[in-house]
């Protein structure tokens, strides 16, 4: 984003830049290599649909040529920088000798230690979403024995013996959670405390670039904007921002 600030991109329209991030991370999943945000180009198929998808006002036809126009290496596939070139209209000298913002070598390792923070975070938000989606398939296995309990205590064929049977089943469940569940959500917990914590981490080295002002403005809107999507996955009670608003890039 950094070779494209100022010249298309800014603070007030950089989300867009992050759908698109978002766009070609979702459709690479799709493919047949799948490397989500490791991938670095869409095959022609993926391609076609990207700009079906976020270029919804050209036609059939427009779409084809701007895919010809797009591929600058002619490899037939289409990589996010290829993509940007062609969206803000730079050529590929004007974006690489673009500024890209100054600093000193500290202020290089404190970007590179943020940034590491980040894959540190992605990697703990992939954990929690793992424990999240566990928790949710006990829970509908709960639900399930619930139902099937109650429908047989209901049932007027059941007999008196097996209805006793299913409501002192059913008032164990309802006492307290089976082991699965109860595990899973002490898993889901523990996952929440350790995301939470990396939050901390991230946040405050990404305050203290913003101090410095050296750093490019590109990077710091991508790392922040990162963690506010991550943020949107913790109970309200943990969040650090506002998500009934949009997210807002504060330069400091």
């Amino acid at each position: 984003m950094n070779g494209f600030w100022g010249a298309g991109v800014d603070a007030n329209n950089a989300e867009k830049f992050w759908q698109y991030t978002q766009k070609f991370i979702e459709l690479d999943k799709m493919g047949s290599d799948p490397k989500g945000p490791d991938g670095c180009e869409l095959d022609q198929f993926w391609s076609a649909k990207f700009l079906e998808e976020m270029d919804v006002a050209i036609s059939a036809l427009a779409r084809k040529e701007a895919l010809r126009t797009i591929d600058v290496n002619n490899n037939g596939k289409m990589s996010p920088i290829e993509y940007y070139l062609w969206k803000f209209k730079k050529g590929v000298d004007e974006t690489v000798n673009a500024p890209q913002g100054g600093g000193t070598p500290e202020d290089a390792k404190k970007l590179k230690e943020a940034q590491d923070e980040l894959k540190n975070l992605q990697t703990l938000l992939t954990e929690l979403q793992a424990a999240k989606a566990e928790q949710k398939r006990q829970e509908d296995e709960l639900a399930a024995k619930k139902r099937a309990l109650r429908e047989k205590i209901d049932n007027p064929a059941t007999s008196s013996m097996q209805r006793s049977k299913a409501s002192n089943e059913l008032s164990q469940l309802n006492s307290e959670d089976p082991l699965p569940l109860a595990k899973a959500k002490i898993t889901t917990d523990a996952a929440v405390r350790r995301v939470s914590k990396q939050l901390d981490v991230t946040q405050k080295l990404i305050e203290e670039l913003k101090r410095r002002g050296s750093v490019p403005a590109g990077a710091m809107w991508m790392m922040e904007r990162e963690l506010f999507d991550t943020d949107a996955y913790m109970p309200k009670s943990k969040m650090k921002y506002d998500h009934s608003k949009p997210f807002f890039f504060n330069p400091l």
